[in-house]
């Protein structure tokens, strides 16, 4: 399924990490190259992402397995940069792409998250007005790292800001937590400036936009997400790897249709 006709879209996958955190389970290979049912991750990822858009780019950073897995094929471009942060990279990939619409994931998270519905649902406000970012409902008490939503599904605070303050959040309806996915319009990100070497996707840009207000919620309800950044997590995505598998073929062809095709 393709959405958006007349419309840019471009999918993005965050893939520059080393995996450092993961060094202990001696696998010898960069977090997105990590298998899953034979295939890495990262591939999964970008079938899933092609279900529903023309084209992905990979950030791979300075991470060759990844340029070599890729090598040949017509719709995924790995890109090579220098160490600038998710923001940096998200940031550099949204100038030299004006009039485009982002879905930004990341390559070490896997979410049962109906792609089609989501990009729908963004589609309902003119982009110049808000970026879509993806939770996952907690019904914890608000947390480090927790997105705060209005009744209105206006995001009104990421507690990723370093900022602090009262928690729950004064006029916050619900909240829960990223599962890393974002679509945003590169015209909201033109005029948005750092200082530093390196930005946070996390901590400064998606901040930054909530701040202005351009940040709604689509509800994830309360299902699958797994962030692989951590050794007791990877394990624990391959002991459910039926249910990690359902989840990014749900709306797609599945393990078996996933295998991207190479370009002659």
């Amino acid at each position: 399924m393709q959405v958006g006709e007349g419309r840019r879209w471009l999918g993005v996958i965050l893939a520059g990490g080393q995996g450092t955190r993961l060094a202990a389970l001696n696998l010898g290979l960069p977090k997105p190259m990590l298998p899953l049912a034979g295939r890495p991750l990262v591939e999964h990822i970008a079938g899933w992402l092609l279900r529903a858009l023309p084209k992905v780019v990979v950030l791979a950073g300075r991470n060759q397995p990844i340029f070599d897995h890729f090598a040949g094929h017509d719709r995924i471009e790995p890109l090579a940069h220098d160490p600038a942060g998710t923001g940096g990279d998200v940031l550099a990939l949204a100038r030299s792409n004006p009039a485009t619409t982002l879905v930004v994931c990341n390559a070490d998270t896997v979410n049962d998250l109906d792609l089609a519905a989501v990009l729908a649902a963004h589609l309902t406000r003119s982009p110049s007005v808000g970026a879509t970012l993806v939770v996952t409902r907690s019904a914890e008490a608000q947390y480090a790292g927790a997105i705060a939503v209005d009744q209105s599904g206006r995001v009104i605070r990421s507690f990723e800001d370093g900022q602090g303050g009262p928690r729950p959040q004064p006029g916050a309806a619900w909240q829960g937590s990223s599962t890393g996915v974002l679509v945003v319009d590169t015209a909201l990100l033109a005029d948005l400036s750092f200082s530093g070497d390196t930005v946070s996707l996390e901590r400064q840009v998606i901040p930054a936009l909530i701040e202005r207000g351009q940040v709604f919620a689509c509800d994830n309800g309360q299902r699958l997400c797994l962030d692989i950044g951590l050794p007791e997590t990877y394990p624990h995505l391959i002991n459910r790897a039926g249910a990690a598998l359902a989840a990014l073929g749900r709306h797609w062809d599945g393990v078996g249709g996933s295998h991207l095709e190479r370009s002659e």
